[in-house]
């Protein structure tokens, strides 16, 4: 870019738009469950642990809800509690607990993708920012009333090229990073152990 303006946000590119998030996408809570509402079997109930893959099985229902009260495979999800980020769910049909929210972007606005990475990123700010032992607290209102950046469709298509290229590569050098630590602890065990003799001639 070669022409920008000020806004709400500082210096952007001219071409792009400021728009809060309640403009370009919609929050949907998740439902807080009863004990006696959870089941064996039928539809499973994602919480946080389920979503960010920490442990824990998950709980199942029944009940039939709005169709906005159920989740599918590709939609964007925001942990809002305890722990936070966004999340792209990556299982079939199910519902999400009250500590996330589902959000559903307009795609004339704005690409699913560019608005998981953007979420991403401010979530990761407002981390920072929280001082000491303080827990970082956010409300729907306040989500909504967040202020984006907004490109347009095109451009923000290649930013998410980019970042998936970002993400292929550190995945890969994760990878080579655990092989990496793995050879040496079983070169480490099989030294230490007088498996494997070294000849100091």
């Amino acid at each position: 870019h070669t022409e920008f303006k000020d806004s709400e946000l500082g210096r952007i590119p001219k071409s792009w738009r400021v728009l809060s998030l309640r403009e370009i996408a919609e929050v949907v809570n998740g439902r807080a469950y009863k004990l006696t509402e959870w089941e064996d079997s039928g539809i499973p109930v994602i919480r946080l642990q389920n979503l960010t893959q920490t442990g824990g099985s998950f709980y199942y229902s029944n009940l039939k809800l709005p169709d906005k009260q159920y989740c599918y495979n590709g939609d964007l999800l925001y942990m809002w509690s305890a722990s936070f980020g966004a999340y792209i769910w990556w299982g079939d049909k199910a519902i999400f607990h009250y500590h996330i929210w589902k959000i559903i972007p307009d795609e004339k606005n704005i690409r699913k993708l560019f608005l998981y990475h953007y979420l991403g990123k401010i979530t990761e700010e407002w981390k920072k920012n929280t001082s000491g032992m303080a827990m970082l607290h956010l409300t729907k209102s306040g989500m909504e009333s967040h202020q984006i950046p907004i490109p347009n469709l095109e451009e923000q298509s290649k930013i998410v090229q980019i970042f998936s290229a970002l993400n292929d590569r550190i995945s890969n050098l994760e990878k080579k990073l655990h092989q990496t630590q793995s050879l040496k602890k079983s070169l480490m065990q099989d030294l230490l152990t007088g498996k494997v003799r070294v000849s100091v001639n």
